[in-house]
C-alpha cells in the first residue's frame, strides 16, 4: 500500500515533550541508530526495511540517520545469537535517549517494519506473512 502525500496532512509540532516524534516540514521524522554489534545479514534486513518504510510512507513518516543534536532515537539491536524469529519494539517515543527495535537476530523485513510502524506510533500494521499486508494510518497520532 502506498498513502497519498496529499491525503496525510500533519501539522508541525516543535514540542517534544508531548511524547510524539518531532514533525519536520509536516512529516514524523524518526531518527535512529544501527547498533554496531548487529550481524550483516541483520544489518541487510534493517537496510531493507528502512528503504521500504520511507518509500511507502514517503510524505508521511521518514526514518532517517541519528544526528548529534537528536536526544531521542530509535537503536536497532539485535541478538544473533536468537534465532526464535521474535522481534519487539515500545509504541511511541518513550522517555530520552535511545530507544530499541530489538530481538532475534534473523527477524525477516516484514516484522522488522511492523515494529518501526509500531516505535513511529503513527501507524497500525499486519505484515505477517500469512496475511495481506495492511497498514492503516492515523494522523491524529502523529500530532
Amino acid at each position: 500500500m502506498r498513502l497519498r502525500p496529499q491525503s496525510a496532512t500533519i501539522t508541525p509540532n516543535s514540542l517534544v515533550s508531548n511524547g510524539l516524534w518531532p514533525v519536520v516540514s509536516g512529516v514524523v521524522r524518526v531518527p535512529y541508530t544501527i547498533d554496531p554489534s548487529n550481524a550483516p545479514p541483520t544489518v541487510t534486513n534493517i537496510d531493507s526495511a528502512l528503504a521500504e518504510s520511507n518509500t511507502q510512507l514517503t510524505g508521511v513518516v521518514h526514518w532517517t540517520p541519528a544526528t548529534g543534536s537528536d536526544d531521542n532515537f530509535v537503536n536497532f539491536i539485535f541478538d544473533s545469537n536468537d534465532q526464535s524469529g521474535a522481534c519487539e519494539a515500545i509504541v511511541g517515543m518513550q522517555g530520552q535517549g535511545s530507544q530499541p527495535i530489538s530481538g532475534a537476530g534473523n527477524c525477516t523485513v516484514n516484522t522488522i517494519l511492523h515494529e518501526m510502524d509500531m516505535r513511529s506510533d503513527c501507524i497500525t500494521s499486519s505484515r505477517a506473512p500469512t496475511a495481506i499486508p495492511t497498514v492503516t494510518y492515523s494522523e491524529a497520532k502523529c500530532r
